[in-house]
């Protein structure tokens, strides 16, 4: 019987696809912090209320990344691969281990 509870699981499976992936980064406020690109390009993804956001770019990242506690939120920036992008929306997931960051490039006139 394992001692690990469903958050430990998650968070260490969401490791090893950081690492097959390259240790990818985005940076924010001046930091690197490693991530899980989910998608990159248009996509419509359902919102709170039905409602559709259109991102470019989904991120996941681990909470623990964030030593000092503050986490990315709406409107703030960050570049991820030299493109700058603009938070739309960050989804905290229900097991409280990591954020989803939905972003859309700046460079397209929101």
């Amino acid at each position: 019987m394992s001692t690990f509870s469903l958050s430990d699981t998650i968070i260490a499976d969401l490791q090893v696809i950081a690492r097959d992936l390259g240790h990818q980064v985005f940076t924010f406020k001046g930091q690197d912090y490693e991530c899980i690109p989910s998608s990159r390009g248009k996509s419509d993804i359902l919102g709170e209320g039905g409602f559709g956001i259109d991102a470019d770019l989904s991120l996941t990242v681990l909470k623990e990344l964030f030593t000092d506690g503050v986490y990315p939120l709406s409107q703030q920036r960050l570049t991820y691969k030299g493109v700058d992008y603009r938070i739309l929306t960050v989804k905290q997931e229900s097991t409280d281990g990591f954020i989803k960051l939905l972003c859309a490039d700046t460079g397209r006139g929101l």
